[in-house]
């Protein structure tokens, strides 16, 4: 990625958050019948096709929903625009990834 260090210095700690990844991805851009990276979940079709099916769904999550109430006062402390009510009433999906953004660091 080109401009790798200028993203990351603009997203700061939300760069996870918002899907940046700062690790090299090695993409095979000629030979486009080849997966794409060894990192993403995009890479195998079913795995994309089931992972854009149930990520943005809470009920994927049933037995983990419980977390999200759990965890939502400590990521508020660490992400001062978010309360903990719009942690509570968002999607499981970006509260497991504001918890991927906390751990990283």
């Amino acid at each position: 990625m080109r401009r790798y260090k200028e993203i990351s210095a603009g997203l700061k700690k939300y760069a996870i958050v918002k899907g940046f990844v700062n690790k090299p991805i090695h993409l095979f851009l000629y030979k486009p019948d080849q997966w794409e990276d060894d990192l993403s979940p995009k890479t195998c079709p079913y795995v994309k096709t089931m992972n854009s099916r149930y990520w943005d769904l809470d009920s994927s999550y049933t037995d983990y929903l419980y977390l999200r109430d759990r965890l939502a006062e400590p990521i508020a402390k660490d992400f001062k625009d978010k309360t903990a009510a719009q942690i509570r009433s968002g999607l499981f999906s970006e509260m497991a990834n504001y918890c991927d953004t906390i751990f990283a660091e």
